[in-house]
């Protein structure tokens, strides 16, 4: 299509310069087409450009029109979607694409918490359960739990304490029952029965005892073992003191998991006394760890258990009865002897350490009063420097170098007695350091007492 001249439709205001639409006579301001124009002069003054063809009230009226034709024009323009009105229509844009949005997975919902708390009773063909937790209980709970199930047990020449594994089974130690064949059991709320020994293993310490009827509801407790047991894990133990405390309670850690010739003990610093025998080692989930066996009086703090784990075998029938005759309490015997043997090893040492003290003592004096005679006879008989520093000057006496000078032979004799002194107080030295030796006085020690008294050099 050919470009068409802008004065085709329009005319160019002489006032402003704006292109005018040919159908308005009036630009905008005010010159009418046609109209003498003004410019000013040299001297300021106007003059005449030329005459308007038409009045400016046509041009006002021709303007209207033209604006009234446009707002038609644009009205019937517009589109329904339009919510505004607008006087220019604004130029549509293309949105930017969107990028795919990948699925999202489905959020995790965690579990609704679990009640933290004792865990429920398990039930069992006769109804009571044992008490069993997967978390650590307060030790209010472990001993509140535990403390129905602990019981006195008496023969006629002793005491000690026994707990229930079953409404009718009663574990206890060996040494408690003796060679009885029935016991009076005495539970917490006072109640008394008989309960006849079912099977005794002395090699582990251990007796099953068994009541003529089970008792109804009655609390038990479970067994547990000693394979995950760590040492520094808190216990408690439940007792009968001196026979006559009943349902006492001590707590401790566990020292040690330690093996008494075939059995397996659990060592605790809980306070164990006689009549605590046979009672419950629990852990702080309230599962029997050891049946307390035992305690040493002779060390404060040192007590023992024999672990659960003998205690289920014996109640299933198998009985690996070791090949010796060995029982915890001898074991440990032989264990103690050992240390006592040992304590008199170290005894013995202390001794050794003692007589070498005193013996170089001695003979430092004996070296004191050998100076004194070292000294007239250097000033007398010899001849000459001593080469080297000693801890005593005569010390020279074994080293040629030291006494480049001349003895006279007048002063022989002197220089002889000298020397003899010289070797009874060295002879006397190695005799002392030998017999330390043996004594098991340790090397530094010897080194030392050595210093003190100045005879190093005569070792």
């Amino acid at each position: 299509m050919a470009a068409t001249d802008e004065t085709t439709f329009s005319w160019v205001c002489p006032a402003c310069g704006r292109l005018v639409p040919r159908k308005l006579r009036e630009c905008r301001c005010g010159h009418v087409q046609g109209a003498a124009t003004t410019q000013l002069g040299e001297r300021g003054s106007t003059e005449p450009i030329a005459e308007s063809h038409r009045s400016s009230g046509i041009g006002l009226i021709a303007a209207l029109l033209v604006v009234a034709v446009g707002l038609f024009w644009m009205n019937t323009r517009r589109t329904p979607e339009h919510a505004a009105p607008s006087a220019v229509r604004p130029e549509r844009v293309s949105p930017p694409p969107i990028a795919p949005i990948s699925p999202i997975a489905a959020p995790k919902i965690p579990p609704p918490p679990v009640a933290v708390g004792p865990s429920p009773l398990q039930p069992t063909t006769n109804g009571v359960a044992p008490l069993q937790a997967t978390e650590n209980l307060s030790i209010e709970e472990v001993v509140g739990r535990a403390m129905p199930s602990v019981v006195l047990i008496e023969t006629a020449t002793a005491r000690g304490s026994g707990f229930f594994v079953k409404p009718d089974t009663i574990i206890t130690n060996a040494h408690v029952v003796g060679a009885e064949s029935s016991v009076t059991i005495h539970r917490g709320n006072g109640d008394r029965t008989s309960a006849r020994v079912e099977r005794v293993s002395q090699e582990f310490d251990l007796a099953v005892l068994k009541t003529s009827i089970p008792f109804d509801n009655q609390r038990v407790v479970a067994l547990g073992s000693v394979s995950g047991l760590r040492a520094g894990q808190e216990v408690i133990a439940i007792g009968s003191p001196l026979g006559v405390l009943q349902n006492s309670v001590t707590r401790g850690i566990v020292s040690s998991i330690r093996q008494l010739g075939a059995v397996t003990v659990v060592q605790t610093d809980a306070a164990i006394n006689p009549g605590n025998s046979g009672g419950p080692l629990l852990d702080r989930h309230g599962d029997v760890i050891g049946i307390t066996t035992m305690g040493v009086k002779a060390a404060q703090g040192l007590s023992f258990a024999v672990a659960a784990d003998h205690a289920r075998q014996l109640l299933d029938g198998q009985r690996s009865d070791p090949a010796t005759n060995a029982t915890p309490l001898s074991s440990l015997n032989t264990t103690l002897q050992g240390t006592a043997a040992s304590s008199g090893s170290e005894d013995l040492r202390q001794k050794g350490a003692s007589v070498y003290e005193e013996t170089l003592a001695k003979l430092a004096r004996r070296a004191d009063g050998l100076d004194d005679y070292w000294r007239r006879f250097k000033a007398s008989c010899y001849q000459g420097k001593i080469v080297g520093t000693f801890e005593h000057e005569w010390f020279a006496i074994w080293n040629p170098r030291a006494m480049p000078g001349a003895v006279p032979q007048w002063c022989a004799e002197t220089f002889a007695d000298v020397k003899r002194n010289a070797e009874q107080i060295h002879d006397e030295v190695l005799t002392a350091e030998e017999a330390a030796r043996q004594a098991g006085v340790y090397p530094g020690a010897r080194r030392d007492a050595r210093r003190r008294h100045r005879l190093e050099a005569l070792d």
